[in-house]
């Protein structure tokens, strides 16, 4: 059969709503919405702009020739970031605080083995927090890099992506800086092998168990305001 590609796809149809489709919300809604359609089997989306003055576009030209930045285009560029050039979304063990609508999407680098891990806390005003093992004691420290909007979900002019932000005529501000997340020893891991299925759905409790069975195991702990995102970014040990 022929691959499935999701030809036109965004927020709300008939170029968005105000206050939604313009907003820090809808940022996370498309990070999580593409890879919603990944987990279901697509190779890819085409996410509409319309004429390019939709409220859902992710830029929009200005008169000077600038290019305005909207919250959603910061999405495109964790969502690159966490993809790379070989992903595979895989089952990890976790842990969150009971009642969170935390969505995890654990990603595994085909060709390096390093994790990417996407964090999305959709809820408006509670914090969360997430407990992630991972299969082997073979990686380092992570490196987590946070998604945010300093009004929080209504947010439209104040988003970062690692303290990385674009002013009003469309300059960079800044570089993409993140905080190391430390290692810990889990144990072992019970049951065996990556599963190719991922475990992005909103968890409750735990995800399922990864790993070789009594293969010692590390743990990750990431502590996720509310209404953000984050990719936690887990390379290999050097050898």
């Amino acid at each position: 059969g022929k691959d499935l590609r999701v030809e036109e796809m965004n927020t709300i149809s008939n170029s968005g709503r105000a206050g939604l489709s313009n907003s820090f919300a809808a940022a996370l809604w498309t990070l999580d919405g593409a890879l919603e359609v990944a987990n279901a089997g697509a190779v890819g989306i085409n996410l509409h702009w319309g004429s390019g003055l939709s409220l859902y576009a992710a830029l929009l030209r200005q008169k000077t020739g600038a290019a305005y930045v909207k919250p959603t285009y910061y999405a495109y560029l964790m969502l690159q970031m966490a993809l790379g050039s070989g992903a595979q979304l895989v089952k990890l063990d976790l842990q969150v605080i009971p009642g969170a609508k935390l969505k995890v999407w654990p990603l595994l680098d085909t060709k390096t083995g390093v994790m990417r891990i996407v964090l999305i806390n959709k809820h408006a005003s509670a914090a969360a927090g997430v407990s992630i093992r991972l299969p082997d004691d073979g990686y380092a420290h992570g490196k987590l890099l946070r998604l945010m909007g300093k009004r929080g979900l209504e947010d439209e002019w104040g988003v970062s992506l690692g303290n990385m932000t674009y002013s009003l005529n469309g300059r960079m501000l800044g570089v993409p800086a993140g905080e190391v997340i430390l290692r810990e020893s889990a144990g072992s891991v019970p049951a065996a092998g990556w599963s190719g299925a991922n475990a992005g759905a909103v968890v409750a409790d735990a995800g399922s168990s990864a790993g070789a069975a009594g293969k010692p195991a590390v743990k990750f702990t990431v502590i996720m305001p509310a209404g953000s995102a984050a990719l936690l970014v887990i390379p290999k040990q050097p050898k």
